[in-house]
């Protein structure tokens, strides 16, 4: 977040497999948005997904002044 804060971007995180924890982090504390979830063709277990977060540029600017 330091890095972004200090030169400004948008940023997407890609996860894999994410566990309730890691997810409820970015919840709550992080600015990062849900934009999609990708289910893995074929599997069982509902957890093996890729999620991916945003964080846009102007929602940093914005948070940092």
């Amino acid at each position: 977040m330091e890095s972004v804060k200090e030169y400004p971007r948008t940023v997407d995180l890609i996860i894999y497999y994410p566990t309730a924890q890691y997810k409820q982090f970015l919840r709550k504390d992080t600015p990062f948005e849900l934009i999609n979830r990708i289910r893995i063709p074929g599997t069982i277990d509902k957890r093996e997904k890729f999620l991916i977060y945003r964080l846009r540029q102007q929602d940093i600017e914005w948070e940092t002044g």
